[in-house]
């Protein structure tokens, strides 16, 4: 049985920084998916990357300084880090986001975490 976490995630560029979403069992994260609710101009100079962690694991980032996002298109994000993808009861996944220079002032995306609930034996 999956388990579907919906996060919106609303900040001013001025508020950029991390934000944690609290895991509250032990479970396997399987997909990240991303819509964003503005669309983003990819920007070599200007752009944003958003990164989903475990701790100081990276298990996903997209940035948009050679890709942009366009509103309301949802997107797979690639999942990488193996033992890392494994999150204990009272964890936390950690999104973290950063500007390079002056992006969009608005961030405004929704993600949806899918986990699967695991048992140690």
């Amino acid at each position: 049985m999956e388990i579907a976490i919906h996060y919106h995630l609303d900040l001013a560029a001025a508020a950029i920084g991390t934000e944690y979403l609290p895991v509250y069992r032990k479970m396997t994260l399987k997909e990240v998916r991303l819509v964003a609710n503005v669309t983003f101009a990819a920007d070599g100079s200007n752009y944003i990357t958003l990164s989903i962690k475990n701790g100081s694991d990276t298990l996903a980032s997209r940035a948009t300084d050679s890709t942009g996002l366009t509103a309301g298109v949802s997107e797979a994000l690639t999942l990488s880090g193996g033992e890392a993808l494994d999150f204990s009861d009272l964890g936390e996944v950690a999104i973290d986001l950063a500007k390079n220079g002056t992006p969009t002032p608005v961030t405004d995306f929704s993600l949806l975490f899918v986990f699967e609930p695991r048992r140690d034996v």
